[in-house]
């Protein structure tokens, strides 16, 4: 069997990589951790290589709250409401779209059907963006909402979580408290 010819510099394959990761001190057992400038942040790397890198959370955001206005609160997915505005506004989102697909039922159901596919379509989009600003509000990212689509369960935990508990007291990172701006509702 001939011998192989030695990897060269810049070709594609395995030695410029062993190369520097003997450079780096790396002995094939473990990952070294190292601190690296993130954006003007120090972000420490991991010692295993499957595990995201973890940044210090900013105390900054931790503060007063900004109130919305309707249009973020149906249209955005980012910030933070209070139990109260999201039961509020999800009552005068459902209501009047039920009734103005009642009204257009009982006239005709070509109509309705004609209605109801853009005001569904609207309806889910502005429950999405509610449903997140109320997972922000429990300091949970919005994929959360993923959980109703668990049988029985992911609903009912939906409910309690999202629509019946509290908000994290104070700022967390999805903004400041939002329920004392609130208060007085419109």
């Amino acid at each position: 069997m001939p011998a192989k010819a030695p990897l060269r510099e810049g070709r594609r394959g395995a030695a410029p990589q062993l190369r520097l990761a003997a450079q780096a001190g790396y002995d094939g057992l473990a990952v070294p951790s190292k601190t690296m400038q993130n954006q003007g942040e120090n972000v420490e790397t991991p010692a295993n290589p499957y595990q995201s890198p973890q940044a210090p959370v900013a105390d900054a955001i931790v503060g007063e709250g900004k109130k919305l206005t309707p249009k973020e609160i149906y249209l955005s997915m980012e910030g933070r409401i209070p139990r109260k505005v999201f039961w509020l506004y999800s009552l005068a989102l459902y209501i009047p779209i039920m009734v103005i697909l009642g009204i257009a039922g009982a006239i005709s159901s070509t109509l309705m059907m004609i209605l109801a596919v853009p005001l569904y379509i609207a309806m889910i989009w502005a429950g999405i963006c509610l449903q997140s600003k109320r997972w922000h509000d429990r300091d949970k990212p919005a994929w959360w909402i993923l959980i109703g689509l668990v049988p029985v369960i992911g609903g009912l935990w939906a409910l309690v979580e999202a629509g019946c508990m509290r908000g994290t007291t104070g700022g967390n990172r999805y903004g400041g408290d939002p329920t004392e701006l609130y208060e007085k509702l419109y």
